[in-house]
This record gives C-alpha cells, sequence and structure tokens, in this order.
C-alpha cells in the first residue's frame, strides 16, 4: 500500500518533550477506507462497545461528565444518517479490524518518525474515528496519549490549552483514578487550530482540549501512541487525585523527581498488597 505522507506544516517543529502542538498536512483525504460507506462497514463489523453516540443536545464545553451511548440498531445504519445531527460517532481502536489495522499502523509508523520517537518507548498504537453529523461539541478533556488528529471532510476547530494547565492537570487524575479526564472548569489560554480536509494537529498528552465541529458533517481519524514516559506517570497522578481529596495540593509530575519516585514505588506496593489480600 502507498503509506499516507504526514509532515510539519511549514514553520513547525515537534519538540521531544510532547510539550507543544503543531499543525500537519497528509493525503489522506479521499482514501477509499475513510469514506462514508466505508466506514458504515465497518460500524457494522467493530464489536458492541466499540462505537458510542454523543449526546444529541450541544454540551457545555467543560463541566460534563463523560456522557455517551451505545448505538442501538445498525450501527452502519447510524453512520450514514449521521448528517444533519447535532451530534458525534465515536469509533474506538479501529486497528483491532484486520481491514484498518494495516492502514492505522502505517500512519503510525509515520507519526512516530515525525515526532522522533524510538519505537521502543512505543508502550501502545492506536486509531480512533470521529464523525459529527452537523455543528457537534467534544467537551473539553484531557488524554495521556501522543495524539495526532488528522481531518479528512469537513471543518474542526480544536481548542488547546498548555500542558501542564491546572484544570488539565485535575482532570488527569480523575483519569487515572477509574474516571473520564473531563475538565470541572475550562482551562485558561487556550489556543484555536482550525482545520480543513487535509490538515491536522498534534495534540501532546495532558494537553487538556475541546472540539468544534461543523457547520456540516465532519470526519477525522485519530493516531495514537502512549510513550513509555507518559505511562510511567500513571502511579504519581493516581496518588495525587487521593491527596487532592484530602484537601492538599499536589505536586505534578516531573517538578519533583523525588516525590515522583516515592509515589510510584508507593504505588506499586499498594497494587502488592492488595493482590496478596485478594
Amino acid at each position: 500500500m502507498v503509506v499516507p505522507i504526514v509532515s510539519p506544516s511549514a514553520g513547525a517543529r515537534p519538540d521531544p518533550g510532547f510539550l507543544t502542538p503543531f499543525t500537519v498536512e497528509h493525503d489522506l483525504v479521499g482514501h477509499p477506507l475513510l469514506e462514508l460507506g466505508a466506514l458504515a462497514e465497518l460500524a457494522r463489523r467493530l464489536p458492541e462497545g466499540r462505537i458510542e453516540l454523543g449526546s444529541v443536545d450541544a454540551p457545555p464545553v467543560a463541566g460534563l461528565d463523560y456522557e455517551g451511548s451505545t448505538v442501538a440498531g445498525d450501527a452502519g445504519d447510524a453512520v450514514l444518517g449521521l448528517e444533519g445531527q447535532h451530534r458525534s460517532l465515536y469509533f474506538y481502536n479501529i486497528e483491532t479490524d484486520p481491514t484498518y489495522g494495516t492502514f492505522v499502523g502505517a500512519v503510525l509508523d509515520e507519526v512516530i518518525a515525525l515526532l522522533g520517537v524510538d519505537e521502543a518507548d512505543v508502550v501502545s498504537r492506536e486509531g480512533y474515528l470521529f464523525i459529527a453529523g452537523d455543528t457537534a461539541v467534544t467537551s473539553a478533556h484531557v488524554d495521556h496519549e501522543c495524539n495526532v488528529l488528522l481531518v479528512t471532510e469537513g471543518h474542526k476547530r480544536v481548542w488547546l490549552a498548555p500542558v501542564g494547565s491546572p484544570a488539565g492537570e485535575v482532570a488527569l487524575e480523575a483519569l487515572h483514578s477509574g474516571h473520564y479526564g473531563t475538565c470541572a472548569t475550562l482551562p485558561d489560554a487556550m489556543v484555536p487550530y482550525d482545520l480543513e480536509p487535509g490538515q491536522g494537529v498534534f495534540i501532546p498528552p495532558r494537553a487538556a482540549h475541546y472540539v468544534e465541529n461543523g457547520p456540516g458533517r465532519c470526519t477525522a481519524l485519530s493516531i495514537v501512541f502512549l510513550h513509555r514516559g507518559t505511562r510511567d506517570e500513571v502511579p504519581v497522578y493516581a496518588w495525587n487525585a487521593r491527596l487532592r481529596r484530602l484537601g492538599l495540593e499536589p505536586t505534578p509530575p516531573g517538578r519533583s523527581p523525588l516525590r515522583d519516585s516515592v509515589k510510584r514505588r508507593s504505588f506499586a506496593l499498594l497494587k502488592t498488597i492488595r493482590g496478596v489480600l485478594d
């Protein structure tokens, strides 16, 4: 197959610390696997729970606990009938489908090379698809993976907060404590990225963001991988969530290597004790 090209736009330079967003250009527009009919067939093949339908009402951009529902009836029909609806369909882990696995893997290879990441540091590789019917909104949230979002149809405006924003850090603590990583409040200093077909943006891990879609149908591919360094932050955030519930102001990962080490070790010890007791 021809590997799709993903490259930094003029003037953009990725950074090894995954702190800085940057725009990209790609040649995925019109790709056969991303046309509406192919996506409808994919929806019919994916196991139950791999596709969710967003709320029909425009949600607030912050303060919303995640709301999604499984698709009732034929998932392919839901894809074909989405246009004109103010809601989105979310496809999870499309790399598990045999037809899409090779495709996602090829794009991921280019994204990983683009970011200058050692393949040995890549913990997981995933692909997602988002289809918005018309002027749908995805509320502010955080993810812990590296994400390159590539628009293939319609228009998206992606609002990004700086990595480490207070609202984003609190959301990450929730994410790593068994909850969805939604932002209770809208972060400050958010920057908009307007994306048309053939354009995309790198969303750094820990960067709070929300998305405005449309007008009209909008389709985007999300190429995602988890870096080992980001994975190692998980026990720190899990401990920070406990400390915040006690009324304390915990130190975010990266500011104190000693505290991070203590949190990781104690988290591992706690898991071992729970395993013995169970």
